[in-house]
């Protein structure tokens, strides 16, 4: 593991720039581990995205806020 995390990070954008399913990204406002910026730059970077911020969450927003998460997560479903 430490190996994996001790590597450069890749540059995804060009992969990302690819998806073309609709895409739900979800982030905690508190996010240590992927701030909520990167999921602001992946929205843009996906086209057929859509953000959703759970308040005072953590990378763990499913956990912190399942409620919350998982409304977002069937309004997302419910839609395709």
């Amino acid at each position: 593991m430490l190996d994996i995390y001790s590597q450069p990070f890749p540059n995804l954008q060009k992969y990302f720039k690819k998806i073309l399913a609709q895409t739900l990204i979800i982030t905690g406002e508190k996010d240590f581990i992927n701030p909520p910026i990167i999921g602001s730059r992946l929205n843009k970077l996906i086209k057929n995205s859509q953000l959703v911020e759970i308040p005072n969450a953590t990378h763990f927003a499913h956990l912190e806020n399942p409620d919350l998460f998982y409304k977002e997560l069937n309004l997302f479903l419910a839609k395709r």
